[in-house]
């Protein structure tokens, strides 16, 4: 999909952790080669999947951006998270209702991936 005029964003199967499929190695594969990787969380869930899914990409120096869905569905701690996970990774984080991208939020993604930046080393 083209977000604007200088940038493609592809869109890449989910990873299952501990999976061996074709699709995942797809999307492993395709990090690689990216100039920026947006992992999307479901933020419900981020507290388990993030760490896992963290622990199994070689995100080394690979420009990053988190963002965390299901904001609509969310309990109020998802704002927690979100400054929990911008403080500890040191990159870019947004909370979103993927079902629901407002011009503001389409914005805001837009600028975070201009600013993505490395994972920092002791996440």
């Amino acid at each position: 999909a083209r977000l604007a005029d200088d940038l493609d964003l592809v869109d890449l199967p989910g990873i299952r952790l501990k999976d061996d499929s074709v699709t995942t190695r797809l999307a492993l594969g395709e990090i690689q080669s990216a100039d920026a990787v947006v992992l999307v969380v479901r933020g419900t869930h981020a507290q388990v999947e993030l760490p896992l899914l963290l622990d199994s990409l070689m995100l080394k120096d690979k420009r990053t951006l988190l963002v965390l869905t299901f904001e609509d569905k969310a309990s109020d701690e998802l704002h927690k998270l979100v400054l929990h996970y911008k403080d500890w990774l040191g990159i870019p984080v947004l909370s979103v209702d993927s079902r629901s991208l407002t011009v503001v939020k389409r914005k805001q993604l837009l600028e975070y991936i201009d600013t993505a930046k490395p994972v920092r080393k002791k996440a």
